[in-house]
């Protein structure tokens, strides 16, 4: 009988970019890889049900996997696998049907605080980074690039991966406009943004515009990445981001993933009054997701003041008194 890890060899094939994005494929050949193959890939996939499931659940909890893993692998990579068997008559009843997800803990957002966002920045306008990769000599310089991209980071919104794929053509400074028409993830150009939404434009301040427009007139060809590594070739999301990380170390600041620089533009906003509207606009994301990810920023010093100074007088109406201390 075919097993689970003679189909995913079949199957694989037909899962490579474009038909999916570069990381999905990376996570669907990491998970059978790791956590599948060696514990039901002998498995013949007809007689995978519900129970394997659990038991893989219970191994993957055992090896001391988050449950956020745990359920990108079994309801990612595996439920993928599973649903195109069951569309080629290898497996007849889905063994999903009736699995129960655990609960996944809310963490919310995690931005940084103004101030750590200048202090970065203001390293990375003075570090050095080696280049010279393949070239048999290495050399220390300042890279303008890291700069710009994490800076139109912090003031825009946008997601890394979206960053990656802009070129110049998409860059209106007169306008002071980003159009974000696709993404980059693992030096590939993905499908699309992440939803249909995503496809937008993006305002950005005069600051960055500043902070762009030495980038533009070097790259002439409008097709061009408009950010780029120090050896020259379009700049990358992990690299961009292990440079963020390695600045958060040195700096001595609590260490945040390249997101939190979205964390960072949307918390600031909301904090100062703005609306969600615009920025459900601005960064693509549906309003319901932003109130859900940054509720505590939407609630402002001014409104609280207002709403208790509302519940106070209601209280003297009713006759409560306050401020007066018995002896």
């Amino acid at each position: 009988m075919l097993t689970i890890d003679e189909y995913y060899a079949r199957w694989i094939e037909r899962r490579k970019p474009p038909t999916v994005a570069p990381a999905t494929y990376r996570d669907y050949k990491n998970h059978h890889a790791t956590y599948i193959k060696p514990t039901i890939g002998s498995l013949p996939i007809a007689e995978l049900g519900r129970d394997h499931l659990e038991d893989l659940r219970v191994h993957l909890r055992a090896k001391g996997l988050a449950e956020k893993t745990i359920k990108n692998v079994l309801g990612g990579s595996l439920r993928a696998l599973v649903r195109d068997a069951m569309d080629d008559g290898a497996l007849s009843e889905d063994p999903y049907k009736i699995f129960r997800w655990s609960k996944i803990k809310f963490e919310g957002a995690d931005p940084h605080r103004e101030e750590e966002r200048d202090r970065i920045l203001e390293h990375l306008a003075k570090a050095e980074f080696r280049s010279g990769r393949g070239s048999g000599a290495y050399r220390l310089r300042h890279h303008y690039d890291y700069l710009a991209a994490v800076h139109t980071l912090y003031y825009s919104g946008m997601r890394p991966s979206e960053l990656a794929a802009l070129r110049v053509r998409d860059v209106d400074l007169v306008q002071g406009v980003l159009f974000v028409r696709g993404s980059r993830v693992l030096r590939q150009d993905g499908p699309s943004t992440k939803t249909e939404s995503a496809v937008r434009r993006v305002g950005i301040d005069e600051k960055t515009i500043k902070i762009l427009k030495p980038l533009v007139p070097l790259r002439s060809d409008p097709t061009a990445y408009l950010f780029h590594a120090p050896e020259g070739s379009p700049i990358d999301q992990d690299k961009l981001n292990r440079v963020f990380c390695d600045a958060q170390r040195v700096l001595e600041i609590r260490v945040h993933g390249l997101y939190a620089t979205k964390d960072t533009f949307c918390s600031i906003y909301l904090s100062n009054g703005g609306r969600i509207e615009w920025l459900s606009q601005q960064t693509g994301v549906a309003e319901g997701t932003l109130r859900k990810h940054y509720a505590s920023y939407l609630r402002r010093r001014d409104d609280d003041s207002t709403e208790l100074a509302k519940l106070a007088a209601k209280s003297a109406y009713r006759g409560v008194k306050t401020g007066s201390k018995k002896g």
